[in-house]
């Protein structure tokens, strides 16, 4: 069993329901830390039939991660989590729903403004750890106007609850 099979199924063995309202971080936050970290260094093969595009719930998981990094990032004022959130977004596939990955997109944008990044270059780091369709669709998603990418055309806003920083979904 490689790496990436292995990170895997200690995703899959933690119930995801109710993933995007737990304390952050939390120990399924963990899990898809070391998948996404053994994804990075999987060949494109191993990727493939591992991705999210081949699981639903996977996928799900890979967004929810990405959503909860992108607050996390603010929170802590680190851009590793950004990173984290990038390749999750790779692995969750651009294959279903590429409306639910352009909504994360634009927290990762957001949460590397708030900490004195730039987007571009942020993007531009992780563009060899992910697939061509992903960094396309990354560099596309930089070309939109602001008032496009921004969290709010996507149906998030900034607040701040009991733990701190966080991204909610406001539809």
């Amino acid at each position: 069993m490689t790496e990436l099979e292995k990170t895997l199924s200690a995703v899959r063995s933690e119930q995801p329901i109710g993933y995007g309202r737990r304390v952050l971080p939390c120990v399924l936050d963990n899990r898809v830390h070391l998948f996404v970290e053994a994804y990075s260094k999987a060949s494109p093969g191993e990727r493939i039939l591992v991705g999210g595009g081949n699981d639903e719930t996977l996928r799900q998981v890979l967004l929810v991660f990405a959503e909860r990094m992108a607050s996390l990032a603010v929170r802590s004022v680190a851009k590793n989590y950004l990173l984290d959130a990038l390749v999750a977004l790779d692995a969750a596939g651009w294959l279903a729903e590429v409306r639910d990955n352009l909504m994360v997109l634009s927290l990762i944008n957001d949460a590397a403004t708030r900490i004195g990044l730039i987007p571009g270059e942020l993007f531009a780091e992780i563009i060899p750890f992910i697939s061509t369709e992903s960094a396309n669709s990354f560099q596309t998603f930089l070309k939109r106007s602001a008032m496009d990418k921004s969290i709010e055309a996507m149906g998030y806003q900034a607040t701040w609850n009991d733990e701190g920083f966080i991204y909610e979904r406001t539809w």
